[in-house]
């Protein structure tokens, strides 16, 4: 693999996890390991996004 920018500097951390999922021992990863809070309403992001982007084409029409 190459490593890049600040990728380098966690390689070590990378190979001592993978190396403890490999013989079954539970890695120590800090809070990574809770699980990621659902963000409310997430699901509406896209569509609401898409409608306020043809809310401002129409008023761009409107004004030419």
């Amino acid at each position: 693999m190459g490593y890049g920018g600040r990728g380098v500097a966690l390689t070590h951390l990378l190979g001592r996890t993978l190396a403890e999922m490999v013989t079954g021992s539970k890695p120590d990863v800090g809070p990574m390991a809770a699980p990621l809070d659902v963000i409310p309403m997430h699901g509406l992001r896209l569509p609401v996004l898409n409608l306020i982007a043809s809310y401002y084409r129409l008023r761009d029409a409107m004004s030419v």
